[in-house]
């Protein structure tokens, strides 16, 4: 079963009446909405992701309103972000094509993990400007003090094996946020093995409201 097969037969199931119908045609998946514009997505299941293969890929395949990037340790490349904003295609994961196709329109979209943290990079008197070097990692530019690395990552709770997988496929960050603020059996959400794999790595651990405090020093 293809990815695309997986989410025909999820929108399907869910018998949603705002869609009059879903097909798979060449490798493209397409929705038709009773109301709004109809979809056209592609998927690109690599774990890295680059602008190049990005503009590779739309040449050939035209009228794309969404990719996805079905990969779950996929690394998509950060100047691919503001390239597909300019082309109003939409990028990101199954749960991201979802909510996609619930609105009426295509574009814009934005994941809302990502929209929170645009905000309050946004609104933080220390920030003086950020990007996305990755689709988890942002570079942020302070007034008066050194640049910061930070990867978020969206677990339940943060483990060794969270920690170290972070390393292996972001590498060379300095903060690793948790950005789920819903730790489920924990307090923290956040176990010693995963601080102490950190600590060793010169990394530390911060939630968004320690995260923020650390913008100021």
């Amino acid at each position: 079963m293809t990815a695309f097969d997986w989410v025909k037969d999820k929108l399907l199931e869910n018998n949603d009446d705002r869609i009059s119908s879903v097909e798979i045609e060449n490798n493209f998946l397409l929705v038709i909405r009773k109301n709004g514009k109809s979809l056209k997505a592609i998927d690109l299941n690599e774990q890295h992701i680059t602008l190049e293969q990005i503009k590779n890929r739309i040449s050939n395949d035209k009228n794309i309103d969404f990719i996805l990037t079905s990969n779950n340790n996929v690394v998509v490349e950060g100047k691919v972000y503001p390239f597909l904003k300019s082309k109003e295609i939409s990028i990101g994961d199954f749960k991201d094509l979802f909510r996609v196709i619930n609105q009426e329109d295509n574009f814009p979209y934005i994941n809302p993990t990502v929209e929170f943290i645009n905000t309050g990079l946004r609104q933080h008197n220390g920030v003086s400007s950020f990007r996305r070097l990755n689709n988890q990692t942002y570079l942020v530019e302070r007034f008066g003090k050194e640049s910061l690395t930070m990867t978020f990552l969206l677990d339940y709770n943060l483990n060794a094996e969270s920690v170290r997988n972070a390393i292996e496929r972001f590498n060379n960050f300095q903060i690793l946020l948790k950005a789920n603020p819903n730790p489920v059996g924990g307090k923290e959400g956040i176990s010693k093995e995963a601080l102490n794999i950190a600590k060793q790595n010169g990394i530390e651990i911060l939630k968004w409201a320690a995260f923020y405090s650390r913008l100021n020093r």
